[in-house]
């Protein structure tokens, strides 16, 4: 019996239309989320959408891998 691949699910990310640039360009690797699905991202698809006024799905790429930061006090 062949074992039950871990369950992955794509994303949809909202990017102002110069971020979105930079992120198919190379130019930006790294995208800060207030919330984020913890489980599953990890080699999910992450489609990109630049906001107003493109508001269009521009491209897609792999989520290398996802790191939590803990919760700054104040």
């Amino acid at each position: 019996m062949d074992a039950i691949p871990e369950f992955r699910r794509d994303i949809l990310v909202s990017v102002r239309p110069i971020y979105a640039s930079k992120i198919l360009h190379g130019q930006k690797t790294v995208e800060l989320r207030r919330k984020f699905p913890e489980v599953g991202t990890t080699g999910a698809l992450v489609l990109i959408y630049s906001s107003s006024p493109v508001s269009a799905v521009v491209g897609c790429a792999r989520i290398k891998h996802v790191l939590k930061l803990g919760r700054l006090e104040k």
